[in-house]
């Protein structure tokens, strides 16, 4: 269940990137890599509880 949040945690964010590049918009990538490293840093953590 809680693979599935983040799979569609990060599409969302990817969304919303390449909403932004189509503007023409780079702060769209900032935004991304932030979101992506607090997403990825939460799964790890949890996987090292074994959850």
């Amino acid at each position: 269940m809680f693979d599935l949040v983040y799979v569609i945690a990060v599409a969302a964010a990817a969304h919303v990137f390449y909403s932004r590049l189509s503007e023409h918009d780079l702060s769209g990538f900032l935004t991304f890599i932030v979101s992506f490293f607090i997403l990825y840093m939460d799964q790890l953590y949890l996987v090292c509880l074994g959850i």
